[in-house]
């Protein structure tokens, strides 16, 4: 999707470096990471582009994967509401909320296997995340 994007901004196709393989967010870090050192580009100052829920852990899994960048994160400005309202046709809402769930959950579980930097959190967040576990929010 981010290729085509770029090509649509006038990006010329050859200086667009597309990653295929990856199948999670840390993943996605390691294999463009490999590709920039086949090619030779400096990757010091790194965008990282996500879901507006997931700049937490994209930020982290930056911060782990390429400790000497400096790390700029965007997503779409909108609300969590206004993101629920702008999903694609068919996600429902109890979709979405295993999604943010789950993406809870790796926050605290990519640390230890070195995806990403530990990030701290509230007692009040551990405790609303055991809450939507307990009400049946465990599918992500």
């Amino acid at each position: 999707m981010f290729f085509k994007v770029a090509q649509n901004k006038g990006v010329p196709e050859k200086d667009i470096l597309l990653e295929e393989c990856a199948q999670n967010t840390g993943e996605n870090f390691i294999f463009s990471q490999k590709i920039l050192e086949k090619r030779g580009v400096p990757h010091n100052r790194v965008i990282v582009v996500t879901k507006p829920y997931m700049k937490r852990r994209g930020y982290a899994t930056a911060r782990a994967r390429l400790p000497q960048a400096k790390v700029f994160v965007s997503s779409v400005g909108l609300s969590l509401q206004e993101y629920m309202h702008a999903l694609p046709k068919g996600v429902e809402e109890d979709t979405f909320i295993n999604i943010l769930v789950g993406d809870y959950q790796r926050v605290g579980i990519y640390p230890n296997k070195g995806y990403m930097i530990p990030q701290p959190h509230s007692a009040k967040a551990e405790e609303a995340f055991k809450f939507l576990v307990s009400l049946g929010y465990d599918k992500n």
